[in-house]
Order: C-alpha cells, then sequence, then structure tokens
C-alpha cells in the first residue's frame, strides 16, 4: 500500500502544487468534521432511553414501568406524606423525559402515607379545652354528643373516641361525649309519710334533703309530713333539695270559761273552740242554780 507521503507525491505530479494544496486543505476539514460529529454520534446511540413519569404510580406499577423502558430500579426509600396514599412514589430521581444510557437507574422515593400523631387525652376537659387540644396536634374534632352524667361537670367531656394514647393519621377526626350534667330526676311524693321515711324517698331518689319546718295540723298526725317543695312529679337536677314541713299535731285551743253557764251554753262554747265536751257529772251547789255549770 502507499504512504500518504506517496500518495501525495502522486496528486502533485498528477494536478501539480496549487490543486495538490486544496486537496490537503479539505482532507483537513473532513478529518475535523469526522472528529465532531464521531462522539455526537456515539452519545446519541448510547444515551438512548427516556426517563418514564412514575410519579403516582404504585411501587410496583413503577418498577413495571421502569424496567419496560430499558431501565433499573434504583435506590427506594420510603417517607411519610399528607397526599399520596401509601406505597404510591412520591418523586423519582433522574426526572421524567430526561435521555439516559440504557440501564441506568431510577431512585424512587415511596410514601409510607400521612404520619401518625398520637391522640391527646381530653376526658375531663372544658369541651373548648379540649377541642384546642385536638386541632393542636393536627387532628380534627368529629362528631360531638351530649350525656347526662352524675360527676362530670355540664360543658366537660366525658369521653373520646379514639382514646388517648393512640395512633392516628394526620387529620384523623376525634369524636366527643360531652356531659350535660346529672340527668333530671323526678322528686317523689313524701306528703303524709312520717318524717324519717320522707327523708328516706328522697335520698334515695338522689335527691337532698332541704329545710326541714313544723306547723300545726287539724288532721295530719304529729311527725308526719304536711308538704313538700318542689311539689311530688317535678323535675329537678339530681342532688336538688326537697324542703319540708312536718306536723306538730293541732294547734292549741285555749279552753273557753263555761262556770256559771247554762249546760247546753257550756257546751256550744266548748265545741266552737275545737274541743269536745267531755264527762258531765250533778251536783249540788248552795249558789250555783240548778242547770248551770259549776265546774
Amino acid at each position: 500500500m502507499d504512504t500518504v507521503e506517496q500518495q501525495l507525491k502522486d496528486v502533485r505530479a498528477l494536478y501539480g502544487e496549487e490543486k495538490c494544496r486544496g486537496w490537503v486543505l479539505r482532507l483537513l476539514m473532513s478529518m475535523v468534521l469526522v472528529s465532531v460529529l464521531l462522539p455526537t454520534f456515539a452519545f446519541s446511540t448510547a444515551w438512548a432511553e427516556v426517563v418514564p413519569d412514575v410519579v403516582g404510580f404504585s411501587q410496583i406499577a413503577a418498577e413495571s414501568e421502569i424496567t419496560g423502558a430499558g431501565l433499573t430500579v434504583g435506590a427506594i426509600t420510603t417517607t411519610n406524606h399528607a397526599s399520596v396514599p401509601s406505597g404510591s412514589v412520591i418523586s423519582q430521581t433522574p426526572a421524567a423525559g430526561i435521555d439516559v444510557a440504557a440501564g441506568s437507574s431510577i431512585d424512587l422515593v415511596v410514601s409510607d402515607g400521612p404520619a401518625l400523631i398520637t391522640v391527646p387525652g381530653v376526658v375531663g376537659l372544658p369541651q373548648l379545652d379540649a377541642e384546642s387540644a385536638i386541632t393542636g396536634a393536627g387532628l380534627t374534632v368529629g362528631a360531638t354528643t351530649t350525656a347526662s352524667h352524675a360527676s362530670v361537670p355540664a360543658g366537660s367531656v366525658i369521653s373520646q373516641n379514639p382514646a388517648a394514647g393512640a395512633s392516628v393519621a394526620a387529620g384523623s377526626p376525634v369524636d366527643l361525649v360531652v356531659s350535660n350534667g346529672p340527668a333530671p330526676v323526678s322528686v317523689p311524693n313524701v306528703v303524709g309519710l312520717a318524717k324519717t321515711n320522707a327523708e328516706s324517698a328522697i335520698t334515695g331518689a338522689g335527691l337532698t334533703v332541704g329545710a326541714i319546718t313544723t306547723a300545726s295540723h287539724a288532721s295530719v298526725a304529729s311527725g308526719s309530713v304536711i308538704s313538700q317543695t318542689p311539689a311530688a312529679g317535678t323535675s329537678v337536677a339530681a342532688g336538688s333539695a326537697v324542703a319540708l314541713v312536718v306536723s306538730s299535731g293541732p294547734a292549741p285551743v285555749t279552753v273557753p270559761n263555761v262556770v256559771g253557764l247554762a249546760q247546753a251554753n257550756a257546751e256550744s262554747a266548748i265545741t266552737g273552740a275545737g274541743l269536745t265536751v267531755g264527762s258531765t257529772t250533778t251536783a249540788s251547789h248552795a249558789s250555783v242554780a240548778s242547770g248551770r255549770v259549776i265546774s
């Protein structure tokens, strides 16, 4: 094979020195062009894959998409995310649409779902304080219902769901049951009962015995209840007081003076004073006329 030098001599002999210079210049330009285009061609053939967009895919679907594009699945990390469902892709590296070499790895960040939050304990707190504690923890106030309770003050929380200490997703609702105080109690009827029996009936109904006063009564036996406040059948709060008026028996009566009166008049005066005529006897008297009261 002829050497380059020999070929140049042949060209000079055939075309002359001037044409030879042009030929050499064209040869050099061709070599430069090849040196520029060859790496570009090599690059375009080696970096031939476009990274697919797998954000939002489930991890399994994302991996299938990546390998189907002639690439490989790289590092997979997990993290919590408020809106991306657990098991779905949050982000990828490299980003979608980038040209990469066949077989390149695509790293994925996969969601673990929302971060878990510990439910605060709000039982016993006033409703407003309980709601502030719930929202301050990153949760929401769920359904709020009311119920009677013997010991939890009205307006305070009786119970909660989920219970304190439970781990739940951020934004989860916490339901509350709020006390409206003790359940109403129907006042028992104690009129006519002996005082001790009346007191037992009142305390047995969840009420308390209030003020007790006494009064005379013509028909209610001494020691028995004449009246009560509130009246029987009234609905009151548990622990409310029931006041009683207890009989001290009939009121005392001043015995009228019937000495010297005719018997009939004396008897009328006695019964008119609320008394009864007892035994009547007769006796002689020097100065009291017959038929009149001696004593």
